[in-house]
């Protein structure tokens, strides 16, 4: 897992999804159940990097029904960020108007109940912010009222990450975050080997921060 993580982190995820499918296998022959619960979490994080939205939420579904059945709540909480987020960017290759307004709703659905979770087990509302930025996202997309300057306040705890940061970017429209993450992704891509570099800056989030950064700089 630790192996995993740092593949995923550098944006090599066909590396971090075998590292984390060795992982699984391991948990599931020593009967570690939260172990193959969250594992099925990594493994759906990388396949949803990788723009594989119908196996990300398959294997965010599986890991929510196993944590479900567990009552971890941390790894509860976890499950349901995931699959909140994944059915927000899965969104974008619907192209059935109502399937994706649905996806808006779940969206809503499992970050509410993540951050409801979030919060009876100690976590301060200010750590909210990934949860409260696809919410948000949501109720913007189904044309909800909401109060953008309540973001403002989980602003203040904001470490850059190129998804959330594109993501913030769409929400607030500020280039800004654009920036941010655009240079991330840059940066990430050129400490990888060509061949990897490539593969990296053609999934979903990556092409499309760069086409967005290539209309506004």
């Amino acid at each position: 897992n630790t192996i995993a993580g740092i593949y995923q982190k550098h944006g090599d995820f066909e590396n971090a999804l075998d590292y984390n499918i060795r992982s699984l296998k391991i948990y599931q022959q020593i009967g570690d159940i939260n172990g193959v619960g969250n594992s099925f979490r990594r493994i759906g994080v990388n396949y949803r990097y990788m723009g594989d939205y119908d196996k990300a939420l398959d294997y965010f579904h599986r890991s929510n029904q196993i944590t479900e059945e567990q009552g971890n709540k941390n790894l509860i909480s976890r499950s349901l960020t995931s699959l909140g987020i994944c059915y927000y960017e899965s969104s974008y290759d619907e192209d059935v108007y109502l399937t994706y307004v649905n996806n808006q709703f779940k969206v809503i659905e499992y970050l509410k109940k993540s951050i409801s979770i979030k919060k009876e087990i100690g976590v301060e509302e200010v750590d909210l912010l990934w949860e409260k930025t696809w919410i948000f996202l949501s109720y913007k997309n189904l044309e909800i009222e909401y109060d953008l300057q309540e973001i403002n306040m989980f602003l203040q705890t904001r470490t850059n990450h190129f998804l959330l940061d594109y993501r913030l970017f769409t929400l607030l429209e500020d280039t800004s975050y654009l920036e941010t993450a655009y240079n991330q992704i840059q940066e990430t891509a050129d400490n990888l080997e060509p061949d990897v570099s490539a593969k990296f800056l053609s999934y979903p989030i990556p092409s499309a921060i760069v086409e967005e950064w290539e209309k506004v700089k």
